[in-house]
């Protein structure tokens, strides 16, 4: 997760699925991603509310916009 968020080419990047159910704890280095701001869709099939996991909560913190499924 780390080299995902670390990685400058996807500056463009609108929609991001995630369906690894052990990525929970993985999640925080997305929240420093250079590309957090054109990220517009974050689904993670681990969860059904931001409330649940830490880390989703943290991005909404930082990414109000993003919409998380």
């Amino acid at each position: 997760m780390a080299a995902l968020a670390a990685a400058p080419h996807l500056r463009r990047l609108a929609r991001l699925h995630l369906t690894c159910p052990e990525i929970e704890f993985e999640l925080g280095p997305l929240v420093h991603a250079p590309w957090l701001a054109s990220l517009q869709l974050l689904r993670c099939g681990a969860w059904s509310t931001p409330e649940e996991a830490p880390a989703l909560r943290e991005l909404q913190a930082v990414a109000p916009d993003l919409q998380i499924l």
